[in-house]
Order: structure tokens, then sequence, then C-alpha cells
């Protein structure tokens, strides 16, 4: 396979920028086309930086400083309103998940750690999901599993000769 000619730093400044705009994943797929379309890699990536130029971003305007202002001060208070105060990881995770999708200001969220969760379900919905939604289902099974042995605390005590009598048969 042959080495190529466009510098590495330029590739690496051009992936940043397409990662940053939330670009690179399509930015790869027009790659893949079109070097099964008979591209070499060279000519596919100067193609591709071509069809992906930077986005132009607008300059804000006075009532998005405004916006952006006040949301910042929110987020303040609620750090303010929320310091030294002890949160169940797993209640700031279904909170999250309960708001996932919503639009939510920081004034609303019980903890800055949950509002740290819904943001990043706002960024990454799939990604959060699959962190999130495990721990979830094994506390809450840990939490059931626990209920049960309070109704009946024979529970254990089966569990603990079933577990004998395994040992010994297998040994």
């Amino acid at each position: 396979m042959g080495r190529s000619d466009i510098p590495k730093q330029q590739k690496r400044e051009f992936m940043r920028r397409l990662v940053d705009e939330g670009r690179w994943e399509d930015a790869c797929r027009r790659r893949e086309d079109l070097r099964a379309g008979g591209m070499t890699a060279d000519d596919a990536w100067i193609q591709m930086e071509k069809e992906f130029p930077p986005v132009e971003m607008p300059e804000p305007t006075v009532e998005d400083t405004a916006e952006a202002e006040a949301y910042q001060a929110e987020v303040k208070e609620l750090i303010a309103r929320t310091e030294g105060m002890t949160t169940s990881i797993l209640d700031e995770m279904r909170w999250a998940l309960s708001k996932a999708g919503e639009n939510v200001r920081p004034s609303e969220a019980p903890s800055a750690g949950a509002f740290s969760m819904w943001l990043w379900s706002q960024c990454d919905l799939g990604h959060f999901m699959r962190h999130v939604i495990p721990k979830l289902l094994g506390r809450d099974e840990e939490q059931q599993r626990e209920k049960e042995l309070q109704r009946d605390p024979g529970i254990a005590e089966l569990e603990r000769l079933v577990a004998d009598l395994e040992e010994r048969e297998g040994a």
C-alpha cells in the first residue's frame, strides 16, 4: 500500500474539525463511497475535503448573548445550590433518563450531577443509553432481590443450602 502525499497534520486538523462539527461519520461514508468508485485514497480524501468545507457560524445576536449569559447564571446557581449535596448517582441517572429528549433548564435539575447526565443524554443519546440502562437495570434487579429477601428471609437460607448441595456434588 502506497504512502499518502497528504500531510498527517492536515488530515488530523480536518478530522478534528469534522468531529467538532458532528460530520466526521458522514465524511467517512462519503470517502468510502469514493474509494469504492475507484478513486485512490489521496484523491478520495481531497474530494472529501472539498465536499465538507468548514461550517460558517453566524455571528451571535444580542439576544443570543443575553440567553447564553442567563443560562450560565442558572448553571452557576445550580452548582451553588447543590454544592456539598449528597446524591445517588442512580437517582441522577433516572432523572436524566426521564428528561432525555426534553428541553431542560439548569434550574429544573435536582443536582449538578443530574444536569450533567442530562447534558450527556443530549449530546449522545445512544452512548448515554448503552451506559446508563444496564446500570439502572442491574440496580433495580438488586433492589428487587433485597425486597424478596425482606419479604421471605427463608430464601437466603434456601439459597445457601442449594449452594452447599451443588458444592458437595461438584466435589
